[in-house]
């Protein structure tokens, strides 16, 4: 009877475990360029996507990477151009350490089949790498913010959003068998682990330890022989002083052993005049070795080697705030240039008139390519909106707003790449 007992009570714990766990609520692959970049899943108690953007429940996004590589800078951009059009300049500089933690999160290329998840079904915001815990926010509300990216009122791409939320029961389990089926190569893991280790050493404070000295006549004790005093060595920083062992004291010859006879000088060889040894006992002459070993002393070069850590840390920690803060103004910078980029090319669209009489709306998207002067390289479809004309018309636009603004001085590089959306709607009133 206890046996089924406790049989009835597993079985509705299992139950509870998953009626709590969330359900697959959407995925669709994000394509640039006509080219796959990855697969994203939304994980909810509540197919609404409002609910995924405004209520205080569960939420976990996942992405698995489909592009043969995904380089930090590309996934850079994938989200601070989605955060910078979809939030608020308020919104945006209320997180901004955040968003800048997140978006630098890679060392290298993602590759494809590897998996990020961003949760905060344990009340924080804990993104993953192949399983890997790279990076734990304590606003749980972070991961809203993201999916704003995805499913907010300017999505990377309207067929993006749109397969996101309107998922069937059918769609819903091939989508899946395709996550299921999607898996890092062999050794990722690994890879991402040495991420977090260098991190981790980059950040960690120097430890100082060292071995207790043993100084002669405080009795027995690790590191004592019986003929001498061996002092363990001192680790600081990474850095060992080598051990000082005093040799063992000479000892008198057992009265069994005969004293080798006199040797006589070689005829036309002069006797040395060597001085009589000192027969003052052992016991009775100071330890130099022990002395220079003394805990005073020792004590003096572990508060040196203190002082030298804690100097190095704080040296870096110096060094890392101001990273971090240059990371931060660069993130600012670029969000405010992109913003004004969308205004400029934005004012120049034309609705075509054969799209007007046709009724025919949609989003198009603008792969555009510009000099630090912001002089124009290129402009090219990079979402299409569905209808030629449309797309036409945006790239148009694109063109007659070049020249653009020049582009910031804090951001690096001879060129920059970014995605402009141009929402064509007509006016219905």
């Amino acid at each position: 009877m206890r046996l089924v007992t406790l049989f009835l009570v597993v079985l509705l714990s299992v139950t509870v475990v998953e009626a709590a766990a969330l359900e697959l609520q959407g995925a669709a692959v994000y394509r640039r360029l006509d080219n796959d970049v990855y697969l994203a899943s939304v994980y909810s108690d509540s197919a609404n996507s409002e609910a995924w953007l405004n209520s205080a429940q569960p939420l976990r996004l996942e992405m698995r990477i489909l592009a043969d590589e995904l380089s930090p800078r590309r996934f850079y951009r994938l989200w601070n151009e989605g955060l910078a059009i979809n939030l608020s300049e308020a919104e945006m500089n209320q997180r901004v350490t955040q968003v800048t933690r997140f978006m630098h999160l890679l060392k290298d290329d993602l590759l494809m089949g590897d998996q990020l998840l961003i949760s905060n079904e344990t009340g924080e915001t804990r993104v993953t790498i192949n399983a890997v815990d790279v990076l734990q926010l304590d606003d749980p509300g972070f991961v809203r913010a993201l999916v704003t990216v995805w499913v907010g009122k300017y999505p990377r791409s309207q067929k993006f959003k749109d397969d996101l939320i309107h998922m069937s029961a059918n769609q819903r389990a091939e989508q899946q068998a395709r996550l299921l089926a999607i898996e890092p190569a062999a050794g990722r893991q690994q890879v991402i682990e040495s991420w977090v280790t260098v991190e981790q050493h980059n950040s960690a404070k120097p430890s100082v330890s060292a071995a207790a000295v043993v100084i002669a006549g405080q009795g027995s004790a690790a590191g004592v022989t019986a003929a001498g005093v061996t002092a363990a060595g001192v680790t600081v920083a990474g850095v060992t002083v080598a051990a000082v062992t005093l040799p063992p004291a000479a000892t008198e010859p057992s009265p069994d052993i005969m004293a080798p006879a006199e040797s006589q000088p070689e005829p036309g060889m002069e006797m040395m005049n060597i001085p009589e040894l000192d027969e003052t006992p052992l016991s009775a002459l100071s330890d130099p070795v022990a002395e220079a070993l003394s805990t005073d002393q020792q004590q003096e070069t572990l508060r040196l080697a203190e002082e030298q850590a804690a100097a190095e840390l704080a040296a870096r920690q110096a060094q890392q705030r101001k990273q971090e803060a240059l990371l931060i103004e660069r993130q600012q910078s670029e969000a405010r240039y992109y913003r004004d980029l969308l205004t400029s090319a934005n004012a120049k669209v034309l609705y075509p008139k054969q799209a007007l009489r046709r009724g025919l709306e949609g989003t198009a998207r603008v792969a555009l390519k510009l000099n630090r002067d912001g002089s124009l390289i290129t402009a090219v479809i990079s979402e299409t909106s569905g209808h030629t004309v449309l797309d036409s018309a945006a790239v148009r636009a694109a063109e007659r707003a070049a020249p653009y603004r020049e582009l910031p001085g804090i951001l690096l590089g001879p060129d920059f790449e970014f995605d402009i959306p141009f929402r064509f709607v007509m006016n219905t009133r």
